[in-house]
């Protein structure tokens, strides 16, 4: 029996799909003048995966938006220098499911580049123990 259709089993999956694809776009093309026009109203100091919602956001923004949580599932980092890369807030240690840091904030330890010794380019072990806990 022919049944016919496209074969998608939930339209609304693919719809969110499909969102967090134009989401990838505004990671990955920032330069294009959608991204430029996003980033300058909804989230001009951070990248789309750590943007807010805002007041009164556009139609548009808001169904990109709420595909970003898939979008954050999905994604890893490439923490290269670390300049970009939160030590609190994003989940840039390898693992199986994403995962964040667990330890209390201290000022002055923000980006995963202050955990960095910039002479020798390896780990500061001694910020990291003062750091974390076991």
């Amino acid at each position: 029996m022919e049944v016919g259709g496209l074969g998608f089993r939930s339209l609304s999956k693919l719809n969110i799909a499909l969102l967090a694809k134009q989401g990838w776009r505004l990671l990955k093309s920032s330069d294009s003048l959608v991204a430029r026009v996003l980033k300058a109203k909804y989230y001009s100091t951070t990248i789309f995966t750590g943007s807010e919602l805002g007041n009164q956001p556009s139609f548009m923004w808001r169904i990109v938006w709420e595909a970003k949580g898939l979008l954050r599932m999905g994604c890893g980092w490439q923490v290269g220098n670390g300049s970009s890369v939160s030590i609190w807030d994003d989940a840039w240690l390898p693992s199986e499911k994403p995962c964040k840091i667990q330890s209390l904030r201290i000022n002055g330890f923000e980006k995963v580049a202050d955990l960095i010794d910039v002479n020798s380019g390896s780990w500061n072990q001694e910020v990291q123990r003062g750091l974390f806990s076991d």
